[in-house]
């Protein structure tokens, strides 16, 4: 960052007080700008046991297979952002509600977090569209996935996991780490109430 976006000024790292690190703070008006990481959100949308993902048209990893996934715009919900997405990359229209949290990913070497949902469609298979964003979607089992074509390297392991837990039905929230300061994964059992009256 080089310049203020309130005036235009010139902007430098700067110790505040009260905070515990440096800044980039306006030598014209004093504004302090604070960088903060990015959200992103994907989503594992799946229809039997097939998960609906998109080969990408655009750097990075163009060419290579997700499951949909961006950033979150201002004014959405994570479940929201989460459903367009969806819309916007497979054609597939989706239910915000109706999104399980699924995985909590955090990247701080690029500050970034991505924060995944899962969902399962009924009814008949639905067909997809490919929107500007992709060359092509699909639905796969574990068996026809693209392995060796996924967009990024942690991707692998991640749907390794979601397969297996798809196939049991068992389902965790999962809280990871990548990057330099080491990786790190931690799931959280999802137990059913029975402790809760009747509505």
């Amino acid at each position: 960052m080089q310049y203020c976006s309130e005036c235009g000024s010139e902007v430098a790292l700067t110790a505040v007080a009260n905070d515990q690190r440096e800044r980039y703070l306006c030598s014209g008006c004093g504004r302090i700008h604070y960088e903060n990481p990015r959200i992103l959100v994907a989503c594992l949308a799946t229809w039997q046991n097939q998960i609906v993902m998109c080969r990408r048209a655009q750097e990075p990893a163009r060419g290579l297979w997700t499951p949909p996934s961006g950033f979150m715009e201002k004014g959405e919900t994570l479940e929201i952002a989460a459903a367009r997405e969806t819309l916007e990359e497979v054609g597939l229209e989706l239910d915000a509600s109706a999104l399980d949290l699924y995985a909590v990913t955090n990247l701080p070497d690029i500050s970034e977090v991505y924060v995944c949902f899962r969902t399962a469609i009924s009814g008949p298979k639905p067909i997809l569209q490919a929107g500007p964003e992709s060359e092509a979607t699909g639905f796969f089992g574990v068996g026809e996935l693209p392995w060796e074509h996924l967009a990024y390297r942690q991707m692998r392991s991640f749907l390794r996991l979601f397969f297996a837990e798809l196939h049991s039905g068992d389902f965790s929230i999962h809280v990871s780490r990548a990057g330099s300061i080491g990786n790190a994964r931690r799931g959280y059992r999802i137990l059913p109430r029975t402790d809760l009256p009747d509505p």
